[in-house]
């Protein structure tokens, strides 16, 4: 009767950004009130055998690409917002050496590149598959510019920036997201 259920389903790698997003929530409106993000994803059952398939060489170097950036996993995160006017040392339970603080949250959907990155259905294998396209890399290049933008328009500055927290899914997107 005291735990909050937010069941994020169908969303890959995005699914842990909307977790946090909604134990964060959950945190500020109870403050000293502990919340607990968690996810597990399961690439591994959207693995496509495709010798079957038309073009071979094309799929297995999809299957190959998909299957070296995803992977089976699973993550947990501990929040806990203070109680209004709660000094640092007076925060119960004690907050533990790891802490650290979430001052602000922000994510960009680039609607305008879903077929970049969706799952598929192949017929002949009845089987879901995940697909990527070549430009995918760069599409998350353009939404760390759209998200530097976004807090620049909310008064944010850049430079105040600890730290980017990205999926990163190989060099090509990190170079693209510099």
């Amino acid at each position: 009767h005291t735990v909050v259920r937010s069941d994020i389903v169908g969303m890959g790698c995005h699914a842990g950004l909307n977790s946090l997003l909604a134990a964060a929530s959950w945190a500020h409106l109870n403050p000293g009130e502990l919340a607990v993000s968690c996810g597990v994803e399961i690439s591994s059952s959207a693995y496509l055998d495709d010798r079957p398939m038309g073009n071979i060489e094309a799929c297995h170097i999809m299957n190959a690409v998909v299957n070296s950036l995803f992977a089976d996993g699973c993550f947990a995160a501990c929040l806990l917002a203070a109680e209004p006017n709660a000094a640092a040392a007076e925060v119960s339970p004690p907050l533990p050496d790891a802490y650290c603080t979430l001052h602000d949250f922000r994510s960009v959907i680039a609607t305008d590149a879903f077929e970049t990155m969706l799952y598929k259905f192949n017929k002949q294998q009845e089987q879901v598959f995940f697909w990527l396209s070549e430009e995918a890399p760069y599409v998350v290049g353009e939404g760390m510019l759209l998200l530097s933008a976004d807090c620049l328009a909310r008064g944010l500055p850049l430079e105040h920036t600890r730290h980017w927290v990205m999926h990163t899914g190989g060099q090509t997107v990190l170079d693209a997201s510099l």
